[in-house]
């Protein structure tokens, strides 16, 4: 039988994740999870509740964690059918975000150009595929 580390109640059944989210403070691995109300939650380590946002819709496929400003600092970037989000480690919205999507049904691609590390953040909204900063 495998140990259990902590669990945690959400609000309302889950219903995608958990995906793992690295803490650039600590290292640790935390996890986002969203429940069957949309609402999407930061469970820290422990399993304690970080934050809660609600969104409209349900996340498309997945949710990554990257670096968008080579800051060592991570952010949650994913989308939903009509918005492209990139979320700080607090819950917020990066400046410039949400983004509005005609109909995006699968996750955003990220690729870093050049030794500087320019992002280019690509997605597949319904019939055109959308490069954005």
């Amino acid at each position: 039988e495998t140990p259990q580390l902590w669990k945690t109640t959400l609000d309302a059944p889950a219903a995608a994740g958990p995906w793992p989210f690295k803490n650039h403070y600590s290292n640790q691995v935390e996890f986002v999870v969203q429940d069957s109300t949309n609402q999407l939650y930061l469970i820290g380590a422990q399993g304690r509740i970080l934050w809660k946002k609600e969104l409209n819709q349900r996340v498309v496929q997945d949710v990554q964690s990257v670096d968008a400003f080579n800051s060592g600092k991570l952010q949650l970037l994913f989308a939903t059918t009509d918005a492209l989000h990139l979320i700080d480690r607090n819950g917020n919205e990066v400046e410039g975000f949400p983004q509005k999507l005609d109909s995006a049904s699968v996750a955003p691609t990220v690729v870093k150009y050049s030794s500087k590390g320019e992002l280019r953040i690509f997605v597949a909204d319904g019939k055109t595929v959308r490069g954005a900063v």
